[in-house]
């Protein structure tokens, strides 16, 4: 006779179910899980609690949940800013190493780091390669001057701070625009991709490091239970790759794991502006073909 036995935590059997009701000035998420074992044992759990509000609507990029905006993005990495090398600085750096590392920078170009946060990745570019690096925050990016001038790095790095997605910089400005750590963080990615592909020179290349939402039943699970809190937590646990692949138009040559356990993913891609039709002319003159994804909602921020 044929056993029907279910598997532990098949898809079919692991339900995690999220009520969300708008507040005045805060959400209130009433969760329940209901794993179901062998043989009909289960285990429910349920938890209540409060979080800041959020948009009630699907963001750009996220499965669901809240959407970020320049002011909870500011808030956030002015909270981080003091203690952002200590959270994110060992846990990030292979990603980092490993950028540069692809990057091959050549001696005389000049490469746009954007969200360049507290710095952490600028003593590792080649001496003779000039560097530009963008942050919203003024916070963190007081951090990356003083790592600059106490690395001697003031006549090849400059430091501004910018929004990711409004950059002041003219076409065709750099040869190589590298994002860490950023996709997940800005409200418009589609926007982000489209001002660096405007000021990448064309046949230049992008290089994008971020985390994408998991494959993996339970780790998935958890970063769409996250997805909520994207305004508290300053970036979005549930970003997905195909989707944000297919709505930047990205041409991306190679792809691999970085950080503990390859939980993040390397992007390199090549700058493909020449072979996508515009519409209009001169700066900011968007691609055919690629979707806006709200990008006329406003200015907006980079990470940092």
């Amino acid at each position: 006779m044929e056993d029907n036995k279910p598997a532990l935590y098949s898809k079919d059997l692991l339900s995690i179910k999220w009520r969300a009701r708008l507040r005045t000035q805060a959400v209130c998420i009433s969760t329940s899980r209901e794993l179901c074992f062998p043989y009909g044992a289960t285990i429910r759990t349920d938890r209540r609690y409060v979080a800041p509000a959020f948009c009630g609507r699907k963001d750009n990029h996220g499965k669901g949940g809240s959407q970020l905006d320049i002011e909870a993005i500011q808030k956030v990495y002015r909270r981080y800013a003091r203690r952002y090398d200590l959270y994110f600085g060992a846990l990030f750096q292979p990603g980092r190493k490993a950028v540069i590392e692809r990057m091959g920078c050549m001696p005389g170009e000049h490469i746009l780091e954007v969200g360049v946060g507290t710095g952490l990745s600028l003593p590792l570019y080649p001496s003779r390669v000039h560097v530009t690096g963008i942050d919203i925050s003024a916070e963190m990016l007081e951090r990356a001057r003083a790592r600059k001038e106490r690395a001697g790095l003031d006549g090849t790095i400059e430091l501004r701070v910018m929004d990711a997605e409004h950059l002041e910089f003219a076409d065709n400005s750099f040869d190589k625009v590298v994002a860490m750590y950023v996709a997940s963080v800005v409200p418009h990615p589609v926007r982000l991709v489209s001002e660096m592909r405007r000021v990448c020179k064309p046949g230049g290349e992008f290089f994008i490091v971020n985390h994408f939402h998991s494959a993996n039943l339970l780790v998935g699970g958890v970063e769409s239970m996250l997805a909520p809190l994207s305004r508290l937590l300053g970036f979005r646990p549930d970003f997905p790759l195909d989707r944000f692949v297919e709505e930047t138009g990205l041409e991306v040559v190679a792809r691999q794991p970085v950080n503990l356990f390859g939980y993040w993913t390397l992007l390199r891609a090549r700058n493909n502006k020449e072979a996508l039709p515009r519409i209009g002319a001169g700066e900011g003159a968007r691609l055919r073909g690629v979707p806006l994804g709200g990008l006329e909602a406003g200015k907006v921020a980079s990470k940092g």
